[in-house]
């Protein structure tokens, strides 16, 4: 009753750890429990200064048109491997459409084949009425079959249903790596960069002097 009344908790139940649970008081006792939260220093960020690619310092500094920046070498590389990629999608991406429209040709034609097959059946008198009401009935009670034994047997892979596979037609441009807009070899801009005169950074803008850091803000 008196620890009920003033709200406080007797010495075994805090270290009662019987229970399915964690306590509030088990909690704070684990020092690695849980979501840890923490400041990221300044060394867990990327210096502005290295290349988004290979994430070193940069070197011959080229620039998109949005100020991404990347090593010469390393962009070069990377505009010349989306182009050979696009090649690469164009080619399957015509080879899709030909097959496409090699697979609609075929269907046209064999549905140009039933349809002159049926006029010429009608037309010559092969089949009476009573033939055509039995073979009408003879397809429908096949075609029922068929669809049974497919719905019986749904887990061969004989008489599993092909899925269509849809391609979208591929992008001609290539992209900025960064930033993922389009961006072409000529947008590239050289940078070149001020020594800083304080030794503790690397680059100052030749305008103001200001010592060019992660914290600058863009005017």
């Amino acid at each position: 009753f008196f620890f009920a009344v003033f709200g406080l908790m007797p010495r075994h139940a805090k270290n009662n750890t019987a229970s399915s649970f964690f306590t509030a008081h088990e909690k704070q006792q684990l020092s690695e429990y849980g979501t840890q939260k923490k400041r990221l220093g300044k060394e867990s960020f990327r210096s502005f200064d290295c290349c988004s690619l290979c994430l070193k310092t940069i070197e011959e500094a080229k620039a998109c048109q949005k100020g991404h920046l990347f090593c010469k070498e390393c962009i070069f590389e990377n505009l010349l491997a989306q182009k050979a990629k696009i090649k690469r999608e164009q080619k399957l991406y015509k080879q899709y459409l030909a097959r496409m429209q090699s697979e609609k040709d075929a269907a046209d034609r064999q549905k140009e084949e039933a349809s002159l097959e049926a006029f010429d059946k009608l037309e010559c008198g092969v089949l009476n009425t009573t033939d055509s009401v039995n073979s009408s009935e003879a397809t429908n009670s096949s075609g029922r079959e068929k669809h049974a034994k497919k719905f019986n047997a749904f887990w061969m892979p004989s008489l599993t249903p092909d899925a269509k596979m849809e391609m979208k037609k591929p992008s001609k441009h290539t992209r900025c790596p960064e930033g993922n807009h389009p961006m072409k070899l000529k947008h590239l801009v050289t940078v070149k960069f001020t020594p800083s005169l304080d030794s503790s950074t690397k680059f100052q803008c030749p305008v103001c002097s200001k010592s060019f850091t992660n914290a600058m803000k863009k005017p």
